[in-house]
């Protein structure tokens, strides 16, 4: 073999290694300010936070031991107020910050287990569709602290 040629299928051959390497790679993600209301066992409680992936994806669904279920729901406006409706994934844009916050999307806890009450932790576990899931320690805080956090 010529050496050009030798030099020529190495290169090809670093260059595609590089671009299975890219393909492959996790994408990075991060999640701030995780906080949930303080609610009393029984009710329902909504968690907020701030979520950024490095690469498109989607928040597929939750868990916590803090609740019977926990589903992502959506609010969206109709005839002047918000209609809040359950969804199957939130996509997550590559780069962009998606918030979750109150009078806004986020991951409902059904059927509390106990109360939260502020200072309390709660783990929440996030599925996506292309990042290994993650545990999240959101802070209770008191619900009249959400309700400043839009004004």
């Amino acid at each position: 073999m010529k050496p050009a040629r030798r030099l020529t299928l190495i290169a090809a051959g670093a260059v595609l290694a590089g671009c299975a390497q890219t393909a492959n790679a996790p994408s990075t993600l991060t999640v701030d300010r995780a906080r949930v209301g303080a609610t009393p066992a029984g009710a329902d409680a909504a968690a907020y936070f701030d979520i950024r992936a490095g690469g498109d994806d989607r928040l597929t669904g939750a868990v916590t031991d803090a609740a019977a279920r926990a589903s992502l729901h959506e609010m969206r406006d109709a005839d002047g107020g918000g209609i809040m409706t359950q969804v199957d994934a939130v996509d997550l844009p590559a780069g962009i910050e998606v918030r979750f916050e109150p009078f806004g999307d986020h991951v409902m806890l059904e059927d509390l287990e106990r109360d939260l009450r502020p200072g309390d932790n709660v783990t929440i576990t996030l599925s996506f569709a292309d990042h290994a899931s993650i545990d999240v320690e959101a802070t209770v805080v008191a619900l009249v602290d959400l309700a400043e956090e839009n004004r």
